[in-house]
């Protein structure tokens, strides 16, 4: 990262992550100690489970591939739950409508507000003269993870940061990006969780049962790059 982003981007990533709302109370849902170690172990259970069992959720066994990125997934979880001691709520003390330009001396840095997307308060900083984006998690590499998202208005700011001068764009996880192949992957593949929802919702569905309709087989490979591991996932 050093071959393109000075200090001035740096802090400019900080500060899009720290201007950017949650989509939970930190004061009422607590954050850091107990109810951080409890959410990690809460969303890690499932993939322990199969590690444990040595089998997918279907039954079949799982690869020696499939067992060794399950391992390294569970250690990054296990350093982050050590961490959870060190963190502390810092409440919000500046707030931003559609945009706010840093002024830094060098580099400018622009933040933005393009719309929804993978929160209610997705923030992009972008450097026009360097050409550069930190897209936060509005694109994380080499595949999307979505819990309370908008799934249709992503797609759509997706689209206009395609149309930007962007020449590279930093995910908020996952290697650097030097051209919009991935970007336009990722739009895609919302855009048609949208189009088959739409279609196949019925009055009265259960999400399980709109989730099964969904087939996202034909985009499959984009995202999981041939690694067996994210294939099962």
């Amino acid at each position: 990262m050093r071959s393109f982003l000075s200090a001035g981007a740096l802090i400019a990533a900080v500060a899009a992550r720290s201007l950017a709302p949650y989509d939970y109370d930190e004061r009422k849902d607590g954050f850091g100690g107990e109810p951080c170690r409890t959410r990690l172990k809460t969303e890690s259970k499932p993939l322990r489970d199969r590690l444990a069992s040595g089998k997918q959720t279907d039954g079949t066994p799982l690869t020696e591939a499939s067992i060794s990125r399950a391992r390294e997934v569970l250690e990054a979880i296990d350093e982050q739950i050590a961490q959870c001691g060190e963190m502390r709520f810092r409440g919000v003390d500046r707030t931003v409508d559609r945009g706010l330009t840093l002024d830094l001396g060098s580099p400018t840095v622009k933040l933005m507000f393009l719309g929804r997307g993978n929160t209610a308060g997705d923030l992009v900083a972008w450097l026009p003269a360097e050409r550069v984006l930190l897209a936060g998690d509005l694109l994380v590499y080499p595949f999307p993870f979505a819990t309370q998202s908008y799934i249709t208005e992503w797609a759509r700011v997706l689209r206009s940061i395609d149309r930007m001068n962007v020449a590279t764009i930093v995910p908020g996880h996952g290697k650097v990006q030097q051209d919009h192949r991935y970007l336009r992957d990722m739009a895609e593949l919302l855009e048609s969780i949208g189009s088959q929802g739409r279609a196949a919702y019925t009055a009265g569905m259960t999400v399980e049962e709109l989730r099964a309709r969904i087939d996202l087989g034909a985009l499959a490979e984009r995202f999981s790059h041939g690694d067996a591991f994210i294939n099962q996932l």
